[in-house]
């Protein structure tokens, strides 16, 4: 799980400086950040998958479902910040930029999709914490 959260925080501070970058008119660096956080993405929704797959115990399959929501908490800062860039960029980045968004999307739906498979495998003591975790993704919006 150490290696889900590591790329997912290259991601994310990759992701950070292609915005900065992008917002000062430095397309090329700004390109290649974005590129580098795509990258992490991918990496780390690929071990997420491994851990999933070898996990053949409740504990390996709560370990998975944890290392699945750092992954989703990643796709969804990701499309906020995604979609807001599309206002700064054009042409063919603007198009790549809104894939991303797209895959980002997709992706938290397979993963939510995933969790909630993975909470029906693992014990009951280790779901209230995984529940409190989920909940943080996704936290009830409130009236005004």
């Amino acid at each position: 799980m150490s290696s889900v959260k590591a790329h997912t925080n290259r991601a994310d501070a990759a992701l950070d400086r292609a915005v900065t970058l992008f917002e000062k008119n430095r397309d090329g660096r700004a390109k290649q950040s974005f590129h580098r956080s795509r990258r992490e993405m991918g990496q780390a929704t690929a071990e997420a998958a491994r851990l999933r797959s070898a996990a053949s115990s409740a504990s390996a399959r709560a370990a998975a479902a944890r290392a699945q929501m750092l992954v989703a908490d990643q796709q969804g800062e990701n499309i906020e910040q995604l979609t807001e860039l599309l206002d700064e960029v054009e042409g063919r980045v603007k198009n790549a930029i809104a894939k991303a968004a797209l895959t980002d999307t997709r992706g938290l739906e397979q993963a939510l999709a995933i969790i909630g498979v993975l909470l029906d495998q693992v014990p009951s003591q280790a779901t209230a914490g995984l529940d409190a975790a989920l909940a943080a993704l996704f936290p009830n919006p409130q009236s005004p």
